[in-house]
């Protein structure tokens, strides 16, 4: 399900769309997934952790954008993704220090793509890395860091970060799985 709008005609035009639904039950709040339903992808470790990287972070190849083998991909799990029309990242729900992307899934920013059926989205590493360090961590020495999360917005709920739908926390380490 995605989000659809009207004509823009004299009788007026509105906007609906589907919440998103993460994968994994969760009914007590807005994380609406599990953490380990929710996310896969190469980088993440199948438990708690997110690995954007393939190598070590002394290795040369380390910082290499154009590598498409540097870089691991999040995938968020789930469905009714194709009305999602901002992603932010936050650690533990805080909105200091953040980064949020307005997209449009027909037409998403390279490094960020949606199922066709809109049951997952995947963000490459380099896109993360290239636009999002402050919520990776982004350190010399490289360190994991804890309680991350990512809120999807659709047009119901719009920048209130109260109703936006946002994922289980996790930890991002980029020397976990090299």
């Amino acid at each position: 399900f995605g989000s659809v709008i009207t004509d823009d005609n004299a009788s007026g035009s509105f906007t609906f769309s589907a919440d998103p639904d993460l994968a994994g039950v969760d009914t007590a709040n807005l994380i609406t997934g599990t953490l380990v339903a929710t996310f896969g992808g190469g980088g993440f470790d199948g438990i708690n952790t997110y690995d954007y990287n393939t190598t070590l972070p002394t290795v040369p190849n380390y910082l290499n954008l154009s590598n498409p083998g540097t870089w691991q991909d999040l995938v968020i799990n789930g469905q009714n993704f194709l009305g999602v029309n901002k992603l932010g990242f936050f650690y533990a729900g805080a909105p200091l220090g953040s980064f949020e992307v307005a997209l449009d899934p027909r037409n998403s920013p390279a490094g960020i793509t949606f199922a066709a059926d809109g049951s997952k989205i995947t963000i490459s590493g380099s896109y993360l890395y290239q636009n999002a360090q402050t919520w990776l961590g982004v350190a010399t020495p490289p360190v994991a860091v804890a309680t991350r999360q990512i809120r999807l917005y659709t047009a119901r709920t719009l920048d209130d970060n109260t109703t936006a739908i946002t994922t289980p926390l996790l930890t991002i380490d980029p020397t976990n799985n090299d």
